[in-house]
């Protein structure tokens, strides 16, 4: 009697987007494990588990547009300024408001996890113009195909106003303002600030959602009554970025997000 074990963990790289200068690979892992006499009959059984990755380095030129692989989801699309996505420009009394988006690209996948265990990670940047302290840079998960059909989880930031995990059920509002909205419950929060040129990462591991600062855990909740959208439909991410704009002032902004990198758990 004998059994026989094998793992195989090709790598299945993707072109660069299609957007520029960014990136989008997906790496998947198989793993087949044969369990069965040396002779005669028996059983073989093979699992297989399929991780993707995702990065776009925003390193490009200045556009109004994010770019094909990403998908403009509500007030419009962050736009590209010195090689980093920062909110749009925006009029003058223009009071506080955010573009959300959210990535499409990557092969077949098209910006899909594998599972309901995935990390997105940004490094940010103060913006170019002049930075908001009261305004917030968000990385949003459980994104649905169909953008509010669902409760996203997203994790915002600021340098002045603090940081929290927030769901969001249905859509945003019109203006983009990621927080204290209808449809918008603050589930975890703290008054820690970040810096501009912090690395933030949000996770999710099944029902649990945390959040990093440079490495560092800043916050975590854990869904226990299973609001926030699961399953192939809800397993989009994007990101957001807020600014104001005011009366005989100028341009104010969150910090702006210099590289952002999704992957699989």
């Amino acid at each position: 009697m004998g059994a026989g074990t094998a793992t195989i963990t090709p790598g299945a790289p993707i072109p660069a987007a299609a957007n520029g200068d960014g990136t989008a690979s997906v790496v998947i892992a198989r793993t087949a494990t044969s369990s069965a006499p040396a002779t005669g009959g028996g059983t073989t059984s093979a699992a297989v588990t399929v991780g993707y990755r995702w990065a776009d380095s925003f390193d490009r030129a200045d556009d109004v547009s994010l770019g094909t692989d990403w998908r403009i989801d509500r007030n419009g699309a962050p736009r590209i300024a010195t090689n980093r996505a920062q909110m749009k420009t925006m009029n003058r009394g223009d009071g506080r408001a955010g573009c959300w988006a959210s990535y499409q690209g990557g092969g077949a996948a098209a910006g899909r996890f594998g599972s309901d265990n995935y990390a997105v990670k940004a490094q940010l940047i103060a913006p170019v113009g002049n930075s908001a302290t009261d305004n917030f840079t968000a990385i949003v998960l459980a994104v649905a195909d169909a953008f509010g059909a669902g409760v996203m989880c997203y994790l915002v930031v600021s340098t002045g106003s603090g940081c929290g995990i927030v769901t969001q059920s249905g859509l945003p509002p019109s203006s983009g303002v990621t927080t204290d909205q209808t449809g918008q419950t603050v589930q975890a929060s703290t008054v820690t600030n970040i810096a501009a040129g912090d690395l933030i990462e949000f996770r999710r591991v099944g029902k649990v959602f945390t959040a990093y600062r440079n490495g560092a855990a800043l916050l975590t909740w854990t869904d226990i009554n299973n609001i926030v959208g699961s399953g192939p439909t809800n397993r989009r991410w994007g990101f957001a970025v807020e600014g104001n704009y005011p009366l005989f002032m100028s341009e104010y902004r969150s910090p702006a997000v210099d590289s952002i990198q999704a992957y699989d758990l």
